[in-house]
Protein backbone atom coordinates (compact mmCIF):
# COMPACT_ATOMS: atom_id res chain seq x y z
CA UNK A 1 0.00 0.00 0.00
CA UNK A 2 0.84 3.67 -0.49
CA UNK A 3 0.04 5.27 2.52
CA UNK A 4 -0.71 9.25 2.67
CA UNK A 5 -0.21 11.38 6.02
CA UNK A 6 -1.68 15.05 6.59
CA UNK A 7 0.13 16.42 9.31
CA UNK A 8 3.98 15.60 10.75
CA UNK A 9 3.36 16.69 14.14
CA UNK A 10 3.24 14.24 17.09
CA UNK A 11 0.86 12.37 16.04
CA UNK A 12 1.80 12.84 12.37
CA UNK A 13 5.57 11.47 13.36
CA UNK A 14 3.64 9.08 15.21
CA UNK A 15 1.81 6.99 12.60
CA UNK A 16 4.38 7.63 9.77
CA UNK A 17 6.96 5.73 12.70
CA UNK A 18 4.31 2.86 13.16
CA UNK A 19 3.47 2.52 8.85
CA UNK A 20 7.04 2.88 7.77
CA UNK A 21 7.33 -0.67 9.76
CA UNK A 22 4.54 -2.53 8.22
CA UNK A 23 5.39 -4.79 5.77
CA UNK A 24 2.16 -4.11 4.17
CA UNK A 25 3.24 -0.23 3.46
CA UNK A 26 5.36 0.26 0.32
CA UNK A 27 5.73 3.49 0.89
CA UNK A 28 4.54 6.76 2.09
CA UNK A 29 3.41 10.60 0.51
CA UNK A 30 3.70 13.38 3.31
CA UNK A 31 3.03 17.13 3.44
CA UNK A 32 2.37 19.81 5.86
CA UNK A 33 2.07 23.09 6.13
CA UNK A 34 5.44 23.61 7.63
CA UNK A 35 7.59 21.95 4.67
CA UNK A 36 10.31 20.97 7.30
CA UNK A 37 8.57 18.82 9.71
CA UNK A 38 7.23 16.55 6.49
CA UNK A 39 11.07 16.44 5.20
CA UNK A 40 12.20 15.59 8.71
CA UNK A 41 9.63 12.50 9.09
CA UNK A 42 11.13 11.69 5.26
CA UNK A 43 14.41 11.54 6.39
CA UNK A 44 13.57 9.31 9.26
CA UNK A 45 10.75 7.10 8.29
CA UNK A 46 11.21 7.65 4.40
CA UNK A 47 8.67 9.03 1.80
CA UNK A 48 7.85 11.25 -0.60
CA UNK A 49 7.21 14.78 0.33
CA UNK A 50 4.23 16.88 -1.53
CA UNK A 51 3.80 20.21 -1.13
CA UNK A 52 -0.13 20.15 -0.36
CA UNK A 53 -3.44 17.95 0.09
CA UNK A 54 -4.15 18.01 -3.52
CA UNK A 55 -0.87 16.92 -4.49
CA UNK A 56 -0.87 14.01 -2.15
CA UNK A 57 -4.27 13.08 -2.97
CA UNK A 58 -3.00 12.66 -6.93
CA UNK A 59 -0.09 11.02 -5.51
CA UNK A 60 -1.72 7.80 -5.99
CA UNK A 61 -2.41 7.18 -2.69
CA UNK A 62 -4.46 3.71 -1.25
CA UNK A 63 -5.38 5.58 2.14
CA UNK A 64 -4.55 8.43 4.15
CA UNK A 65 -3.95 9.42 7.56
CA UNK A 66 -5.20 13.19 8.76
CA UNK A 67 -2.90 13.98 11.69
CA UNK A 68 -3.16 17.88 11.06
CA UNK A 69 -4.60 20.44 13.01
CA UNK A 70 -8.39 20.07 14.10
CA UNK A 71 -9.79 23.12 12.43
CA UNK A 72 -8.23 21.59 8.83
CA UNK A 73 -9.90 17.92 9.51
CA UNK A 74 -12.94 18.33 8.27
CA UNK A 75 -11.48 19.29 4.49
CA UNK A 76 -9.35 17.07 4.51
CA UNK A 77 -11.65 14.12 5.22
CA UNK A 78 -14.19 15.82 2.42
CA UNK A 79 -11.37 15.44 0.34
CA UNK A 80 -10.21 11.99 0.72
CA UNK A 81 -13.81 11.06 0.39
CA UNK A 82 -14.11 12.83 -2.53
CA UNK A 83 -10.87 11.62 -4.01
CA UNK A 84 -12.59 8.24 -3.06
CA UNK A 85 -9.41 7.31 -0.72
CA UNK A 86 -10.19 5.61 2.78
CA UNK A 87 -9.63 8.20 5.83
CA UNK A 88 -8.27 7.74 9.30
CA UNK A 89 -8.40 10.81 10.99
CA UNK A 90 -7.14 11.81 14.19
CA UNK A 91 -9.80 13.00 16.77
CA UNK A 92 -11.99 14.84 17.12
CA UNK A 93 -13.71 15.06 13.53
CA UNK A 94 -14.07 18.68 14.03
CA UNK A 95 -13.42 21.16 16.31
CA UNK A 96 -17.58 22.41 16.55
CA UNK A 97 -20.14 19.71 16.69
CA UNK A 98 -22.24 21.50 13.95
CA UNK A 99 -19.56 21.23 11.30
CA UNK A 100 -19.14 17.35 12.53
CA UNK A 101 -22.56 16.63 12.08
CA UNK A 102 -22.53 18.42 8.27
CA UNK A 103 -18.91 16.40 7.77
CA UNK A 104 -21.02 13.09 8.49
CA UNK A 105 -24.10 14.50 5.94
CA UNK A 106 -21.61 14.61 3.45
CA UNK A 107 -20.37 11.67 3.69
CA UNK A 108 -22.99 8.97 4.46
CA UNK A 109 -23.52 6.64 1.77
CA UNK A 110 -20.20 7.58 0.00
CA UNK A 111 -19.29 3.98 0.16
CA UNK A 112 -15.27 5.20 0.89
CA UNK A 113 -14.36 3.89 4.50
CA UNK A 114 -13.33 6.42 7.12
CA UNK A 115 -12.43 5.57 10.93
CA UNK A 116 -11.76 8.49 13.51
CA UNK A 117 -8.73 7.33 15.78
CA UNK A 118 -8.86 7.75 19.66
CA UNK A 119 -4.86 6.35 19.79
CA UNK A 120 -4.59 6.69 23.34
CA UNK A 121 -7.09 3.45 23.69
CA UNK A 122 -6.52 1.89 20.28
Amino acid sequence: MRIGILGLGRIGAFHAETLSGLDAVESLVLTDPFADAAKAAAEKFGGEVVDSPEALLAAGVDGIVVAAATDAHPALILAGVEAGVPVFCEKPVAKHMSDGVEVLKAVQGRGVPIQIGYNRRF
